[in-house]
């Protein structure tokens, strides 16, 4: 018998799937945002791995005479199939982050986020081999009854995850600052939750550990980001790290056609593949693409292809009396 571990599904554009990033990102939207990816891989070997995720942040505002963004309210839809649907994963999640500034020009500031779900997980054994299917010498034999013991092919389970984020505000009272930067840090599965298939036993899954960070510098009209993302759980570590260059090629003063931004990303994530993406961004919304070439021992197998990956942000934009910086992204 043998016996293999993965990890939590990941996206190569993480900087759009916010809330599956870091709770704390609900506190980051000024405005009601909806954002969603949708990951495809692997295809060339099996039937492909399919991951999606749809977010809604609605942010929340004071009631004071000067206007105060303190947090965001957020609720997210996962789901993830591997190669021939034999094992799906649907999940939701709910959640608040708190923004707290630690100067009075508000340039400093951390947002705390929690977020609380359930994840329903569904195999589909029916094509499945039992060891106790096979005959020592006639080998496998279907018409045999699998002795699989007490097994369910469904299980539910709760989920607890919490973030933190600092970032430095690239607007005051003054107008645009030349320097953004952010730094993040969560942590999923705090309840290590039993996902096991079988009655009576006992299979947490282990925590999620993810930090990340941007750095972004303004030259008129073209933005230079170096960012990156490294996450660890249980024995898996991953670092996915890269540089994304924007340039303005519209400047109109129409909300669709405001300052639009033609963004280009190249990023490594070590041991694996190399990503390059590409986004159409303004304040309004970010479309982005992008698709990862492996390089790692299964390359042999992919003959390189890894996978593409579909991001799209819509934001309904209002006119707020201070401006926050836009949520962080690559």
């Amino acid at each position: 018998m043998t016996v293999s571990f993965g990890q939590d599904a990941i996206f190569s554009q993480y900087y759009s799937s916010e809330l599956y990033l870091n709770p704390a990102m609900a506190g980051e939207e000024q405005d009601l945002t909806l954002s969603s990816n949708y990951r495809s891989q692997w295809g060339s070997i099996v039937s492909a791995y399919q991951t999606s995720q749809t977010s809604l942040v609605y942010p929340i505002y004071s009631k004071d005479i000067e206007e105060r963004h303190l947090g965001g309210f957020g609720a997210t839809l996962f789901s993830d199939k591997t190669g021939g649907g034999s094992l799906n994963s649907l999940g939701i999640n709910l959640s608040f982050a708190y923004n707290l500034p630690l100067t009075v020009d508000r340039l400093h500031n951390l947002s705390f986020g929690a977020q609380a779900g359930f994840m329903q997980r569904r195999i589909d054994a029916s094509s499945f081999q039992w060891g106790s299917q096979y005959d020592p010498l006639n080998g496998y034999d279907a018409t045999w009854a699998p002795d699989n013991g007490n097994y369910n092919d469904k299980t539910i389970y709760p989920d607890f995850s919490a973030g933190v984020i600092y970032y430095y505000n690239m607007y005051n009272q003054l107008g645009q600052l030349p320097i953004r930067a952010y730094f993040g840090a969560s942590a999923f599965h705090l309840n290590k939750p039993n996902q096991s298939f079988y009655e009576g036993d006992f299979s947490s899954l282990p925590r999620n550990l993810k930090v990340h960070g941007l750095f972004e510098y303004t030259f008129d009209k073209l933005k230079v980001a170096p960012a990156g993302l490294f996450l660890w759980q249980q024995d898996v570590y991953m670092a996915e790290f890269g540089v994304s260059v924007a340039y303005r090629m519209v400047e109109y003063p129409r909300m669709l056609l405001d300052d639009i931004d033609l963004r280009l990303g190249l990023w490594m994530r070590a041991r694996d593949a190399a990503i390059i993406s590409l986004t159409f961004e303004n304040p309004s919304y970010a479309l982005g693409f992008s698709y990862d070439y492996n390089y790692s021992t299964l390359r042999t197998a992919t003959l390189g292809k890894g996978a593409f990956e579909i991001s799209l942000v819509l934001r309904w934009l209002k006119q707020h009396a201070f401006k926050k910086v836009y949520n962080p992204r690559a």
